[in-house]
């Protein structure tokens, strides 16, 4: 099975980020869905709903503390929390705002979106709609309600309210890049390249756009334009191993195996680049490269690298299928 490295998590966008080497160990891609547990998945929404009550307490606390605070200052110590990555308190921020102006539109869209980040689904959806009754922002709040509609799994509403917000606000980033992704979920993988495209105009320096087009490349078959898109998204985030496992597949795909080696030994080191060449050799039915890739993950880290030995045996089984009857092997 291929082993990859762990990630490091790259702006607020990738919520989904789409990875085709990450989070998977072994060579096999994981069939079927993700098992939702409803129970504590209700559990959990119902302990961040109290979060939310208390959180709003607090909010009003602060304001009778200070009363002559501003709106606009409060959602300048709101952003500076989120920078920080105190969520709560940019929070309390954003809500004090409200309190003051309740027609800032675009603080409503910010505590949408951490609403929404914390699951809270039905009471982000509310922060958006309340945004419609308001005379601006109309674009941040379908944008919002987009996302809802992504995270409800409802793909159609989704695209239907991305699409409303780009015919307000054709500039919206983040709104194409979304609609690539569900694009890419249903394998329309010209459609997603034309967003991701569109949003990088908009927005040339975020890794996760340039990574999520090359990945469309990728599934599409077109593996320089892929190898081109990672390059690019690396030298917005260098240190970022889920790209160069990306980077990794994509050279490979061109021919252009040591280079694989290279970008796969950046992104876990090197007994996972041989592991992750040797699964790439045998679904290409290289069988010999793929014995000799996994031979050396195993001399490199014997005692780590019990996939490696699995999939020797793998290697070996195949081979002797294919002895017994060549039309049974086929690349897994």
């Amino acid at each position: 099975r291929m082993k990859t490295a762990k990630g490091s998590t790259t702006g607020a966008l990738i919520v989904i980020l789409i990875v085709f080497l990450g989070g998977l160990s072994g060579c096999a891609s994981l069939g079927g869905g993700q098992q939702t547990l409803s129970r504590d998945t209700e559990y959990r929404r119902i302990l961040e709903l109290q979060k939310h009550k208390a959180t709003l307490a607090a909010a009003e606390e602060s304001e009778q503390k200070i009363p002559d605070a501003t709106a606009e200052g409060a959602e300048r110590l709101g952003d500076q929390h989120m920078r920080q990555g105190n969520l709560s308190m940019a929070f309390l921020q954003y809500y004090k705002s409200l309190r003051l102006d309740p027609e800032r539109g675009a603080v409503r869209h910010k505590v949408g979106v951490l609403l929404l980040s914390r699951g809270m689904t039905d009471e982000a959806d509310k922060e958006f709609d309340e945004m419609l009754r308001h005379r601006d922002c109309h674009d941040l709040a379908y944008e919002g309600k987009g996302r809802v509609s992504l995270a409800r799994n409802e793909p159609e509403k989704a695209v239907a309210n991305f699409q409303k917000a780009l015919e307000i606000n054709k500039t919206l980033w983040q709104a194409k890049a979304y609609l690539g992704i569900i694009y890419d979920r249903q394998k329309r993988y010209d459609a997603a390249i034309r967003e991701y495209e569109e949003a990088v105009e908009l927005n040339p320096n975020t890794s996760i756009l340039f990574n999520n087009l090359g990945l469309s490349y990728l599934h599409k078959g077109e593996y320089p334009n892929a190898v081109d898109a990672f390059i690019k998204a690396l030298r917005h985030d260098p240190e970022n191993s889920l790209i160069y496992n990306n980077l990794g597949l994509a050279l490979f795909k061109t021919g252009r195996h040591q280079q694989s080696f290279e970008a796969f030994k950046k992104a876990g080191g090197e007994p996972a680049a041989y592991n992750n060449i040797g699964c790439l050799h045998m679904a290409e039915g290289e069988y010999d490269r793929a014995r000799q890739a996994f031979a050396m993950a195993i001399e490199k880290r014997p005692s780590y690298y019990v996939k490696a030995h699995e999939n020797m045996n793998r290697v070996t089984s195949a081979v002797q299928r294919a002895e017994t009857d060549p039309t049974t092997v086929q690349a897994e």
